[in-house]
C-alpha cells in the first residue's frame, strides 16, 4: 500500500502519523545492532508519548490527576444557657463536655446555617455524642 492510500484509509493525518511512528518504533526495536536505530526509536517514542498526552487522551489522563477537594469544614457550635451564649465549640470539645457533665441532650445549640436554636438531641450531628457513654468507673 502506498502512503496516499494509507492516509486515505486512516482518514486522519494525525492518526496516520501516530501509526507511522509506531511502525518506525517497531522497526527500530527489531534492529538492536544499530545504535542509531535505537536512538531514533527512542526519540520517536518520546515524541509519540508527547503527542498522545497533549491531545484528548492526555486531557483524560490528566483529569484523573487533579488535586482532591479540600475536606469539609467542621461545624462549630454556640450554646445558650440562662440567656447567655458561649462558644464556638468544636464537636470534639462538646463530646468532652458531655463527659464532664456540662453539656446535655437538652442544651440549646446553634451553628451557621441552622434554622434557629435547637436542643442538642434534635441535631443529628450532635445526637451521636449521647449514644455512646462510657461505663461507670470501678468502685475504689
Amino acid at each position: 500500500m502506498d502512503k496516499r492510500t494509507s492516509i486515505g484509509i486512516a482518514g486522519d493525518l494525525g492518526k496516520y502519523s501516530q501509526f507511522a511512528a509506531a511502525e518506525a518504533m517497531t522497526a527500530a526495536a527489531h534492529n538492536t545492532n544499530s545504535a542509531m536505530g535505537a536512538g531514533i526509536g527512542a526519540g520517536m517514542g518520546m515524541g509519540m508519548v508527547q503527542t498522545m498526552t497533549s491531545g484528548p487522551l492526555g486531557m483524560a489522563l490528566h483529569a484523573g490527576a487533579q488535586t482532591p477537594p479540600p475536606p469539609p469544614v467542621e461545624h462549630v457550635w454556640h450554646i445558650a444557657d440562662k440567656g447567655q451564649t458561649t462558644g464556638p465549640y468544636s464537636k470534639a470539645r462538646l463530646g468532652r463536655m458531655v463527659t464532664e457533665g456540662t453539656f446535655s441532650r437538652n442544651t440549646l445549640v446553634w451553628t451557621a446555617g441552622q434554622d434557629g436554636w435547637k436542643t442538642a438531641q434534635d441535631v443529628d450531628e450532635l445526637a451521636q455524642l449521647f449514644t455512646v457513654m462510657p461505663p461507670l468507673p470501678p468502685q475504689a
